[in-house]
């Protein structure tokens, strides 16, 4: 673009249509096409000085970057979980199994790794002092709280852990069975994601995994209808 160029405002370009007005977008498959004699029609009507062609080619890509329709962006992270599963698909049942829920599991740990320490720079770590009178109130239970306020490594650990279920999982057993979570499955995962989540986090009682297994497996099962229902 010349630097004598200048960008009309809407005034001028409206001042400049004629009573069948040219719509500069080419990009949009529901308007006509611009020919070369409607694009010099209008930039020979404008009040600016400099090269027509290149003016010309400013207002075409003008109007195309911010009328025409962009293409959905799927993120670098969707990309590569995408690209992941789709390696993963053309390997054996093992080793494509076993790849994507590492993936998943290390994705979760950096995951939590960062978002603790994300938390920790901007709001500041939990005082040893609470945590104290936090665990003289939750007792048994301050594991499973701990799990989620604790160090940068225990949250991502804790992270690890649910994606690893929450993703890697429902791929193995599409990979083994062939066919999507049936309600079995998901009160399966529910039970083994609480039952290891208790275990790595410390709370190792056998009577609280059990009960903590129970309600996930309840919690996961009504999902799995809610989302039957949704869908």
């Amino acid at each position: 673009m010349s630097r004598g160029l200048m960008i009309p405002s809407p005034s001028v370009i409206k001042a400049a249509y004629s009573h069948r007005p040219i719509i500069l977008n080419n990009s949009c498959s529901c308007q006509y096409p611009i020919s070369p004699t409607h694009v010099n029609r209008f930039a020979t009507s404008l009040p600016w000085n400099g090269n027509l062609a290149t003016q010309n080619k400013s207002i075409i890509i003008l109007y195309r970057r911010s009328t025409g329709p962009t293409e959905p962006s799927l993120g670098i992270h969707k990309k590569l979980d995408a690209n992941i599963k789709n390696w993963c698909g053309k390997q054996s049942l093992p080793i494509g199994v076993a790849a994507y829920i590492v993936f998943q599991a290390v994705d979760g740990l950096v995951f939590g790794l960062l978002f603790k320490i994300f938390v920790d720079r901007f709001l500041g770590p939990i005082p040893s002092s609470e945590h104290e009178a936090a665990k003289s109130i939750l007792g048994v239970y301050y594991p499973l709280v701990l799990s989620a306020v604790g160090s940068p490594l225990i949250v991502g650990r804790s992270f690890a852990v649910f994606s690893t279920f929450t993703f890697g999982i429902p791929y193995a057993i599409k990979r083994f069975s062939g066919n999507e979570e049936d309600m079995l499955t998901s009160m399966m995962r529910g039970f083994a994601y609480a039952v290891t989540y208790s275990w790595v986090s410390g709370m190792r009682s056998p009577n609280l995994i059990a009960n903590i297994g129970f309600i996930s497996a309840l919690v996961y099962a009504f999902m799995f209808k809610a989302g039957e229902g949704t869908g």
